[in-house]
């Protein structure tokens, strides 16, 4: 399987016909979409599961005559249709997000929802996030291997692109997360999703790591040269953790670009520290006693014993984008984020906001007590060197040097 084309097929299914047309024009504005519109769920749901339909996103209304969102979901189940969902929607969000875990759980891939009336933004956001499922499913079906992970470190493919962090308050560029990425000669740009699978099975995550460390100390010596004094947050894996020599590893990686390891967050997940085995616990003692960082990438996400967090001695907590995304729909869902950066406060750590997106965000980050954030709103990942010419145009203020 390939990628699916810049042009992809997309099912716009709403019994009400001018929301169909309304969708089918963003659609068209967004890119060469070959759009087809249903005001009937049911003669959608025909052509969609028909013998040799290649529908790569449908776009779905939940509250339709004839046949409801959840029915709909039931008979693309049966059918094993592979295309992704975006739910479309007027219903409240808690309903929303309900028939989103039950898709989920029917095996459907949900690229996520839109409120109605559209807008452009998070269509895109969507839509490229339902090119990045399908590539991933491509992947998971050819299951490629080690070596060719091997052969792809040794050629240079593995490499890191850079998200600024940026202080909401004074929009200084603090910092920057390392994003590992794989230039993929038949699937093109990858994400971690997509190969870091292959390199836990093949036993090479703290491999990937050590590497993804070494690349991003080698940008931040090339910022630093240049008169930009950015921390480095690099996201550790689960197997590195597991890894009793990864602290000294760290150590000499810094010593050899000149790193002070104040400057060097390591980013850890939930799931890997929650309930910490006795080496991993001394792993990360070992790296607080040489002064690296620890944060905690996706705080909200759920399985973290505030107890636990408090052991951990984490230098940030960086709330998951999903819980910045749920504060935009209202107040109630707002607190959970407020939660988030007053847990942080208690904890003594810095509060970082997570995929903050429309300028919007900023505010909403701001006043629930976050002094730190990254996202869209800001950049989109870049390369190292373009890191350095985005901050020499001054798109936003820098740390000094």
């Amino acid at each position: 399987m390939t990628p699916p084309p810049p042009s992809s097929r997309v099912a716009v299914v709403d019994d009400d016909a001018f929301m169909v047309t309304i969708m089918s024009a963003l659609l068209r504005r967004n890119g060469d979409h070959e759009v087809t519109g249903f005001d009937d769920a049911r003669a959608a749901c025909a052509a969609i599961t028909a013998p040799g339909a290649a529908f790569d996103v449908v776009i779905l209304d939940l509250n339709m005559p004839g046949m409801d969102g959840f029915e709909f979901f039931h008979r693309l189940a049966q059918a094993n249709a592979s295309c992704a969902l975006i739910l479309f929607s007027g219903e409240a969000d808690e309903m929303v997000r309900s028939a989103e875990r039950l898709a989920a759980a029917q095996g459907l891939r949900v690229a996520g929802h839109l409120a109605k009336p559209p807008t452009l933004a998070p269509l895109e956001r969507l839509l490229r996030r339902a090119g990045e499922q399908h590539i991933i499913a491509s992947i998971d079906d050819d299951h490629f291997g080690a070596d060719e992970l091997l052969a792809a470190i040794a050629a240079g493919e593995i490499f890191c692109l850079y998200q600024p962090v940026v202080d909401l308050r004074s929009a200084r560029v603090v910092g920057a997360d390392a994003r590992l990425r794989w230039s993929h000669r038949q699937y093109g740009l990858l994400g971690p999703a997509a190969f870091m699978r292959v390199a836990q099975r093949a036993g090479m995550g703290a491999l990937l790591t050590r590497e993804a460390l070494d690349i991003a100390l080698a940008a931040q010596r090339r910022w630093r040269d240049a008169g930009y004094a950015l921390r480095i947050a690099v996201r550790v894996g689960a197997q590195a953790l597991e890894d009793a020599d990864f602290p000294d590893h760290v150590a000499e990686c810094c010593a050899r670009h000149g790193a002070e390891p104040s400057m060097v967050v390591l980013r850890l997940r939930t799931a890997d520290v929650a309930e910490p085995s006795t080496l991993v616990s001394e792993v990360l003692a070992r790296l607080r006693l040489r002064k690296f960082e620890l944060a905690l990438d996706d705080f909200g996400s759920g399985g973290m014993p505030l107890l636990r967090l408090d052991e951990l001695g984490l230098s940030a907590i960086r709330a998951a984008p999903e819980t910045l995304e749920r504060a935009r729909d209202g107040a109630l869902q707002a607190r959970a984020l407020e939660a988030c950066a007053a847990v942080a406060s208690v904890m003594r750590t810095r509060p970082v906001a997570g995929g903050v997106a429309p300028s919007a965000d900023r505010v909403l980050c701001r006043n629930a007590g976050f002094a730190l954030g990254d996202g869209p709103a800001f950049s989109a990942p870049l390369a190292a060197d373009a890191l350095t010419a985005w901050l020499a145009a001054g798109k936003l203020a820098h740390a000094p040097g």
